[in-house]
């Protein structure tokens, strides 16, 4: 009950590894109690404010954050992003969530339910990432013996860098990178339906032979 996530132990990993494992583990985090509250936790984001509808072994959890801190804020953007860009206002973007958890007086969590959304503006259009995420007891198994393993702690916050970290995950291409790539998907995609169509003129070709010697 009522315990905060303020950091997670993890290996050396890249940045994109480590950022997964946070949004993840963020999810474990529940204050309980009873009626309609809040309460500002950590989250992704630095300290976010929490509202909580509870009843009976029901508790939803709602947030809403627009504007992401400076840390974050250029996190999920595909568009390359340097501070060094002079005249660029801060991309204006929305972080939403909600989260259903249900509760067993003597198991304690028994499943979580999530429905995300991060969205944000570039110019006169508006680009998303949903996520859904749906986890659930299954049954209790003693923990196997582990050995010590070289972890580091590190924040719950996302750490926020571009593409030109390739840890991260944003690849950086090129426009003509991209559209020799189509071409290359498109140009597979027209063999194999000539290779699909030549193949079926030849069964067609065969099997009106066989009706024709079958006739006479």
């Amino acid at each position: 009950d009522n315990g905060y996530i303020q950091s997670i132990y993890v290996g050396r990993e890249p940045a994109w590894s480590v950022n997964l494992k946070r949004a993840i583990s963020i999810n474990f985090q529940l204050t309980k109690n009873s009626g309609t509250y809040s309460v500002n936790e950590p989250c992704l984001d630095d300290i976010c404010a929490m509202i909580y509808l509870s009843k009976g072994n029901l508790i939803k959890k709602y947030t809403s954050l627009k504007v992401p801190t400076a840390r974050s804020r250029n996190s999920w953007a595909s568009v390359p992003w340097s501070s060094a860009y002079n005249g660029i206002a801060v991309i204006d973007s929305v972080s939403s969530a909600e989260r259903t958890y249900e509760l067993d007086d003597h198991k304690g969590l028994i499943s979580i339910e999530l429905r995300g959304s991060y969205q944000y503006k570039t110019h006169d259009h508006i680009l998303a990432v949903n996520t859904d995420l749906s986890l659930s007891y299954d049954h209790d198994k003693p923990a196997p013996s582990v050995e010590k393993m070289n972890l580091c702690q590190t924040t719950i916050q996302y750490v926020a860098s571009d593409f030109r970290d390739p840890s991260n995950g944003i690849r950086n291409l090129t426009q003509g990178y991209l559209k020799n790539s189509t071409y290359e998907i498109l140009l597979k995609i027209a063999r194999k339906a000539f290779l699909l169509s030549h193949c079926w003129a030849q069964a067609s070709s065969h099997t009106m032979e066989d009706l024709a010697k079958n006739r006479w």
